[in-house]
């Protein structure tokens, strides 16, 4: 995560997230708030907007 912290620092984004294969979870560095994304949810997401066709 060192090269996401120097992209956060020098750019100071609101939100950044990290697809994972652990829990979701969050936690604040700086002002931002970094959002740990399990893979799963991010496939089902993926997967919804198939089925609705998008």
């Amino acid at each position: 995560m060192p090269s996401l912290r120097s992209f956060i620092k020098k750019y100071q984004p609101s939100r950044a997230y990290i697809v994972h294969l652990g829990k979701a979870m969050s936690m604040k560095v700086g002002q931002t708030e970094v959002e740990f994304v399990p893979w799963y949810e991010l496939l089902g997401a993926v997967g919804l907007k198939f089925m609705m066709g998008r």
